[in-house]
């Protein structure tokens, strides 16, 4: 299990972060983007129980891990990245070993991390490949122009319009299952583009 979180105000991040500790303790990752909220400024990833580093960010990103897959050292602390750090991706949730194998002979990757594979899918086929993904998953994509959020039916993330969080917090609700959700100028808002969940099977809103 694992947990994202993301605020404008550093101490509204720190509460997250606080109130999602217990979605794993195996490793974690801060980051922050710009005013546009656009472009990842900084990345700090270690192993542990969260600790805030001292940075100051326009946006703040953050992600609690608790590995589900083979992959447990520290070039699989999230985001997952291309070489060009154009495309990041962090991600909450567990994908079907079976879709792990599909990803690895469709890009023809050893790689046993199903978050990278799932970013080298998305870099390859864009938003269009949510809609096969068997398994669960909450995201946070920053493609270097913008920055995404989204879930399928299987998995939590909620949102005050500002904020959001794998776990519910004041204010906040779920954000639409099947939709994507574009943060810029720290407003998250629910844009045009849908999929659809290929299989339900771990959780769904109350």
């Amino acid at each position: 299990m694992c947990a994202l979180f993301g605020s404008p105000d550093i101490e509204t991040f720190k509460a997250l972060a606080w109130l999602n500790r217990k979605r794993g303790s195996h490793s974690y990752s801060v980051s922050t983007t710009n005013q546009s909220n656009s472009h990842i400024d900084f990345i700090v990833r270690d192993v542990g129980d969260f600790r805030m580093p001292d940075v100051v960010g326009s946006y703040y990103i953050g992600h609690i891990q608790a590995p589900t897959t083979e992959a447990k050292d520290m070039s699989n602390i999230h985001p997952a990245q291309s070489d060009d750090m154009k495309s990041l991706l962090w991600h909450n949730g567990i994908l079907f070993e079976t879709y792990v194998k599909e990803m690895q002979e469709d890009l023809d990757d050893v790689c046993k991390w199903d978050t990278k594979l799932f970013q080298k899918m998305l870099l390859k086929y864009g938003f269009d490949i949510l809609s096969t993904i068997k398994g669960s998953f909450a995201c946070v994509l920053n493609n270097g122009y913008k920055t995404y959020l989204f879930r399928n039916e299987n998995c939590p993330l909620f949102t005050d319009g500002k904020s959001y969080s794998s776990t519910w917090f004041q204010n906040s609700n779920s954000i639409k299952p099947n939709v994507i959700y574009e943060l810029a100028n720290n407003k998250i808002e629910e844009t045009t583009i849908t999929f659809s969940t290929a299989q339900e099977f771990f959780w769904s809103p109350v």
